[in-house]
C-alpha cells in the first residue's frame, strides 16, 4: 500500500484533513523537521525529515526517544544557552522557543535552528508538551562565518591603509619640512656651505630609513602567498649571531642555545631570519649594563604549537602601560639613541603573515621573553 496520501479523495469539507495535508506538504517541501516531547513520559517523536536532517537512521531513532539523547549531541560550547532558553520558555518567562546550536550528526557538526512552543499544560500551569522544529542552517552559517572573515579582513585592510597613509604623511612631512628649513637658514647664511650640505646628508639618509622601511612594510601587507620551507631553527640563529657578534662582545652578553638540533619550522627563509635578527639585536640593545647579561633561546610545544622563546635579562618593558603599543608602529619605551620602533611592529607583521602570532612577557629590571608560535 502507497503511504502516500490521496489528495483528491478528500471531502473538500473536511477542512481539518485538508489543512493537515497542506501543513505536511509545507514542511516536506521547506526540508523543516518536526519534533514533539511528551513530558509526562519523558519521550520526544521526531519526523522523518528530523531524523534527515540529524542523519538518524529510523532503526536508530529508538535510542533518541528520551531528550537526553538529544542533549548529548549538543556542542559542548552551546549548551548553556541551548538550556537556558528552553528553560525560560517551559517557565512561561518567554512566548517561545528558540535557539541556533551545534549538532553532533555523523561524526561532524550541523547548525540547527531549533524552535519550539508548548502546546499544553496541566492545570497547575506546568509544561506537558511542547512541539518545535528543526531547520539545518549549517549553509547559512558557514556563509556568514565567510562574510565576517571578508569583513575583518576588508576592515584591517581598511586600518592598515589609514595607518600607512598617516605615517607617510607624518615622516615624509616631517623630512620635507627639514630640508625647508635648512634651504632657509642657508638663503638667511645662518649656516654655511658644509654645514648645509652635512644636514641634508642627515635629512636624505633619515629618508631614505624611512622610505626603506615603508617598502618593507607594504611587501608583508600587499604579499598573500609566500615561499615556504622546513628550516633548521639553529641554522638560522647561528647566521644571527655571526652577524651581531661585535655587538654581543661590546656589550658582554652571554648566549644560552637550548633549541633542539632538530627543531624544524615550515617558513619564509628571508623572515626567519629577520625575526630572529631584531628579537637578538632589540635583547642587545636593552640589556642592564648592571648585570651579567644573557640571551637565552629555547623551544616550548603550547596547545599543540611549535614555540620559540627568546628569553633575556635586561631592562624589561611596563606591560602596564605599554602592553598594547608593544608592536605599534615607531613605538618606542626607552630612551635609547637607536631605538626606531620598527622593528618589533616589522616582525610581528613578518610572523601573523605566515599564520603565526607573537607573544611578550615582561617585568622592568628583571627582563623580556618572547614567544613566537608557527604555524
Amino acid at each position: 500500500m502507497s503511504s502516500e496520501i490521496d489528495y483528491f479523495s478528500i471531502n473538500e469539507n473536511d477542512d481539518y484533513v485538508v489543512n493537515e495535508i497542506r501543513s505536511q506538504f509545507a514542511i516536506q517541501a521547506s526540508e523543516i523537521g518536526v519534533w514533539d516531547w511528551n513530558l509526562i513520559t519523558n519521550e520526544v517523536f521526531y519526523s522523518p525529515e528530523s531524523l534527515k536532517i540529524l542523519e538518524i537512521d529510523v532503526n536508530e531513532s529508538s535510542f533518541f526517544v528520551r531528550p537526553e539523547s538529544w542533549d548529548e549531541l549538543v556542542h559542548p560550547e552551546d549548551k548553556e544557552l541551548y538550556f537556558k532558553n528552553i528553560q525560560l520558555h517551559l517557565e512561561g518567562k518567554s512566548d517561545h522557543y528558540e535557539t541556533c546550536h551545534r549538532v553532533l550528526c555523523k561524526g561532524k557538526y550541523k547548525w540547527i535552528l531549533d524552535r519550539g512552543k508548548v502546546v499544553a499544560r496541566d492545570e497547575k500551569e506546568n509544561p506537558i508538551r511542547i512541539v518545535g522544529t528543526h531547520t539545518d542552517i549549517t549553509d547559512q552559517k558557514e556563509k556568514e562565518q565567510i562574510l565576517l572573515e571578508t569583513f575583518k579582513l576588508v576592515n584591517d585592510q581598511k586600518n592598515k591603509l589609514l595607518n600607512f597613509a598617516y605615517i607617510v604623511s607624518h615622516n615624509l612631512k616631517s623630512q620635507s619640512g627639514n630640508i625647508s628649513s635648512l634651504v632657509q637658514l642657508r638663503a638667511s647664511n645662518m649656516v654655511d656651505d658644509d654645514e648645509f650640505f652635512s644636514y641634508v646628508n642627515t635629512v636624505s639618509n633619515e629618508l631614505t630609513s624611512t622610505i626603506d622601511n615603508l617598502v618593507e612594510l607594504v611587501k608583508i601587507q600587499g604579499k598573500k602567498d609566500f615561499d615556504r620551507e622546513g628550516l633548521r631553527v639553529n641554522c638560522y640563529l647561528d647566521k644571527v649571531l655571526n652577524i651581531l657578534v661585535d655587538d654581543i662582545h661590546k656589550s658582554k652578553i652571554t648566549i644560552v642555545n637550548k633549541i633542539d638540533e632538530n627543531f624544524i619550522v615550515n617558513f619564509n627563509k628571508s623572515y626567519l631570519e629577520s625575526i630572529l635578527l631584531n628579537l637578538t639585536s632589540n635583547a642587545i640593545k636593552y640589556s642592564d649594563k648592571n648585570k651579567i647579561a644573557f640571551i637565552e633561546y629555547s623551544k616550548e610545544l603550547i596547545d599543540g604549537h611549535s614555540v620559540l622563546v627568546v628569553k633575556d635579562n635586561g631592562i624589561g618593558i611596563d606591560l602596564e602601560k605599554h602592553k598594547d603599543e608593544i608592536f605599534g608602529l615607531y613605538k618606542t619605551f626607552h630612551a635609547n639613541e637607536n631605538s626606531t620602533g620598527i622593528g618589533l611592529h616589522i616582525t610581528k607583521n613578518q610572523i601573523e603573515s605566515m599564520g603565526g602570532k607573537i607573544e611578550v612577557e615582561s617585568k622592568v629590571n628583571e627582563g623580556t621573553a618572547f614567544k613566537v608560535y608557527f604555524l
